[in-house]
């Protein structure tokens, strides 16, 4: 079934490109007259086949609205599901932009603090190789966090964009794409 579809689609295509013959058409049930044809009660223009109200079945079953096709608008089940994934693509990197500057300015508030201690450690005399110890060791853990801040980052964002693709394959197989 699914292959007479794509065969009929592919007619459909060649014929509106004035690529195939009217016997390609013929055999497909389609008929073309002055640029535009019908097949299955439907008409093609533009190389688009649409059944004549602007409704059709998808692959799932489903009946849904084809404007994009029919009318011209784009603003289709298929067009709707690529903006609402473009959104959801920018919401994720503003994200984790946010989670980003976030990172850094309480990794910029602990290293000022560090400093601060050992600024009140020499004040209060501690010697200066057991606060150059605790200064390299404080710089070691701010640096291990900030590594661990990036790789939590970079799986979030492999993960966001997983699950879009995921979305993305659902919404056409809904559609029957």
């Amino acid at each position: 079934m699914k292959t007479m579809k794509k065969m009929m689609l592919l007619a459909v295509l060649l014929m509106g490109a004035g690529v195939a013959t009217s016997k390609a058409g013929v055999a497909f049930g389609i008929n073309i007259d002055s640029g535009r044809g019908s097949f299955g009660g439907g008409y093609v223009g533009n190389g688009c086949g649409q059944p004549s109200y602007g409704y059709g079945y998808g692959y799932s079953g489903q009946y849904r609205y084809t404007p994009d096709c029919s009318y011209g608008y784009g603003y289709g089940a298929h067009s709707a599901l690529h903006q609402d994934l473009r959104e959801q693509h920018g919401d994720l990197h503003q994200d984790l932009r946010g989670q980003h500057a976030d990172q850094h300015y309480a990794l910029r508030s602990q290293h000022e603090a560090i400093h601060r201690e050992l600024r009140e450690q020499r004040y209060y005399g501690v010697p200066g190789w057991e606060r150059q110890a605790d200064h390299q060791a404080a710089h070691r853990a701010l640096r291990e966090q900030h590594q661990a801040g990036h790789e939590d980052l970079r799986d979030q964002h492999s993960d966001g964009h997983w699950d879009l693709r995921q979305q993305h394959r659902s919404g056409h197989y809904d559609l029957g794409w």
